[in-house]
């Protein structure tokens, strides 16, 4: 059940040892080499420089057999180097395959120290036998042939050391059901989704639901001194709340060709890949009798949910609605409710004053109440700026008018409205129960930008959509240890890959520790986001566009993620019948209520990571035994894993590096200019391994945040427009 005591990082040693000696800087004679092992498949030679000295040094010099004559002088400082392995296949990097351990000696104090991930201190560079000219990172893909590594550890001293190995060429078989990975039954996971665990719906359950045939209502709302009747469209007769009603109906439930990108109904229709249909109805408009400046109205937090109540009041005993036809799951709550308002008070900012107040923002929280399933009442509700709705993106503004409140519309044969669906595409993803990816503290971008629930862009990613129960993983298995995968386009299909270590497998939910693999195309949702629009488009005092490439995703590429949507629960022995002390830990079996089996007892699970470090309610923290968090840890939700090896998202400008191509891992053969200075004209790098990526993973540094260690390098083979061939190489494997 817990994955709390999985084992940290541990590389345990095999026969293979080489172990390399260095004297210090003044003194006199050779170098020792020495070997732990008694038959060392290889051994080396090793200095000691000080750090003006030069650290180029011929491969062949450093990498020699165990058979070479060395000098009896002992240095008293030096450090040894020992492999795992030194034979690895193509498709793997050094540091990753070989699994080197550094060791730092001082024979005077017999001080002995583990330097091998000692930052910026110990560093590797690896080039092929006979050529000092190329060189290679540790963590970078190698193509097969002989090679050195020259490992250098400044302390004191530069001191120095290298070894040979091998990478030979190996074809990988191509991949299938059984032998790579095995693809996962949707329908297996459908006690997995928020619907199934309310505790996980980040507003705590009867949301909206996400598979099927789902009625909504939408309600435009009024105040006294804030109304629709003087909002006109561009024909005759149309005044007030039947325009606006006009409106929303585009906004929510327009085809895709009727609209100028999508409607919250025909998005939501592609990005589940059919498996949600939203429908309902655009009400009459309500007017709320009160002025939105009242002193009683501006201070109260529950201003939302107290007009959601009477709205829904008025709309049963005035207007005849029957709510039956509104609640699918028959969960006695209407399924979702949007209220569009109009107000008075601008946007709130960060200046401060009564326009700041929260009430006159967007947001999406829970009406009170009881179930009902014979009347229906108001549960999971969206409170949105009619402003928001109609500041579209777009519409060129040679093509548009602005009427007498500031409403543009556009003009023309077409007699279209400006509707912009973004911002009710993100929060009915609220309303269906998932949380936001962006941080609140503003101070990173932790998932990257280009997501629905991050930035209101683009499609939904692959985590997400397995907790709406809409898409479902091919998983790495360790099936095989070297094969070749194609995945398509995520946004036209939901293909996606999920990976983990082999030896610790994935636990069949979206609630566990793991890599997402998803080929973004930009198609579908994301093809007109991509191009971008000029309000993201505008230019910074350096120069430059504020937003990055000013656009989603421009080029296919490869996203990767690392998520940790771990929960735990309350945990017990069960003897005798009798229910031992609880204890909270992690939990692979997250459940929906308290389960006794014959020794077992578990609760409910409770989500308890976030991407915003200083959240209340779900913590990204460990938890003692009584459920208090500990100190925070830097663990993340959901955090993209940039082929840089450089988190440029971990800074309060994270959004200079919106949608830049260098984000995505691609061939630059298939797309984009390798010689390109720009992040935005060609793609970051082709090749995972933990050792390049190791800055996205600061609990362990090369492991999981559970302590599991990723045993699995990946590279890109081949790319397409509509998918990518991928090349999984087992770097624990001895067989090669």
């Amino acid at each position: 059940m817990s994955k709390m005591n999985r084992n940290p990082l541990v590389w345990a040693l095999s026969a293979l040892s080489i172990i390399a000696l260095a004297s210090c800087s003044g003194i006199s004679g050779g170098s020792k080499v020495e070997s732990s092992d008694p038959q060392p498949a290889t051994t080396s030679e090793a200095t000691v420089e000080s750090e003006a000295e030069s650290e180029a040094a011929s491969s062949e010099e450093e990498a020699t057999s165990a058979s070479q004559e060395v000098s009896s002088v002992q240095s008293s400082q030096y450090i040894t180097v020992e492999l795992i392995r030194d034979t690895i296949p193509n498709g793997t990097c050094f540091y990753d395959a070989c699994r080197p351990t550094v060791i730092y000696h001082d024979d005077t104090t017999g001080e002995t120290e583990d330097v091998t991930e000692y930052t910026y201190k110990t560093l590797y560079s690896i080039s092929p036998k006979g050529d000092s000219e190329v060189t290679y990172g540790a963590g970078d893909v190698l193509p097969a042939g002989e090679y050195v590594a020259n490992i250098s550890h400044k302390a004191r001293k530069n001191y120095k050391t290298s070894i040979a190995f091998t990478v030979n060429s190996v074809e990988p078989e191509m991949g299938r059901e059984g032998h790579g990975y095995y693809t996962m039954d949707i329908d297996a996971m459908s006690d997995t989704t928020f619907t199934a665990l309310p505790a996980l719906d980040t507003l705590g359950g009867h949301g909206m639901p996400t598979l099927g045939d789902v009625n909504i209502l939408v309600i435009p709302v009024e105040f006294n001194n804030a109304t629709f009747e003087s909002v006109r469209g561009t024909k005759e007769g149309e005044v007030g709340g039947e325009f606006v009603r006009q409106v929303l109906h585009e906004a929510f439930f327009a085809e895709s060709d009727e609209t100028p990108w999508e409607s919250l109904s025909s998005y939501y229709k592609k990005s589940s890949h059919g498996k949600l249909n939203i429908g309902g109805d655009v009400t009459p408009v309500f007017r709320y009798n009160h002025n939105d400046t009242a002193p009683d109205v501006v201070s109260a937090s529950g201003l939302a949910t107290s007009i959601c109540a009477e709205a829904v009041s008025w709309l049963k005993s005035e207007k005849g609605y029957d709510m039956r036809n509104y609640d699918a799951d028959k969960d006695g709550y209407i399924d979702g409710i949007e209220l569009v308002y109009a107000t008075t008070h601008l946007t709130p900012s960060s200046s401060g004053g009564d326009d700041d107040n929260s009430t006159w923002w967007n947001y999406t929280t829970n009406a009170g109440g009881g179930a009902n399933v014979n009347n229906p009442g108001a549960r999971r509700m969206f409170w949105s700026r009619w402003d928001y709705l109609t500041n579209s993106y777009y519409v060129d503004v040679k093509d548009e008018a602005e009427n007498d409140i500031g409403y543009r519309v556009r003009v023309g044969d077409t007699g279209k409205t400006a509707v912009d669906a973004h911002t009710i595409i993100h929060e009915t993803g609220h309303m269906m129960g998932a949380p936001d990816y962006y941080s609140y503290d503003k101070d990173e971008g932790v998932a990257g930008c280009v997501d629905m629930m991050d930035n209101n862009v683009g499609d939904h990613n692959a985590y997400t959509k397995m907790a709406y129960g809409w898409a479902a993983p091919k998983v790495v298995d360790g099936s095989s240890k070297n094969f070749t995968m194609t995945i398509n386009s995520w946004t036209d299909t939901g293909d996606f890959v999920l990976v983990r270590p082999s030896d610790d497998s994935w636990n069949g939910t979206p609630w566990d520790e793991f890599l997402m693999l998803q080929y973004y195309t930009p198609t579908g949702v994301n093809e007109k986001d991509s191009t971008g629009y000029p309000e993201w488009q505008q230019s910074t005092s350096a120069g430059g566009s504020a937003y990055g490439h000013g656009g989603t995703y421009k080029a296919p590429g490869l996203q990767i993620f690392h998520v940790d949507g771990r929960t735990a629960s309350q945990q017990a022995v069960v003897e005798g019948g009798k229910i031992g002390t609880k204890k909270w830990a992690y939990t692979d079996t997250p459940r929906a209520t308290a389960y006794t089996g014959e020794t077992t007892w578990e609760g409910p699970a409770k989500g308890m990571h976030t991407n915003t470090m200083n959240a209340s309610g779900r913590q990204s923290a460990d938890l003692d035994e009584n459920g208090k968090t500990i100190v925070p840890t830097d663990v993340r939700e959901l955090s993209i894993v940039l082929p840089s090896g450089v988190n440029s998202f971990k800074t309060s400008s994270y959004y200079n590096n919106f949608g830049n191509m260098a984000n995505l891992f691609g061939l630059n053969s298939y797309w984009g200019d390798p010689t390109a200075k720009s992040a935005d004209e060609k793609y970051g790098g082709s090749f995972y391994s933990n050792f390049s990526m190791r800055a996205f993973f600061p609990v362990h540094g090369l492991a999981f945040n559970d302590g599991s260690v990723n045993d699995w390098n990946i590279e890109i083979v081949e790319q397409t427009d509509s998918d990518i061939t991928l090349h999984f190489t087992n770097v624990n494997a001895n067989a090669y």
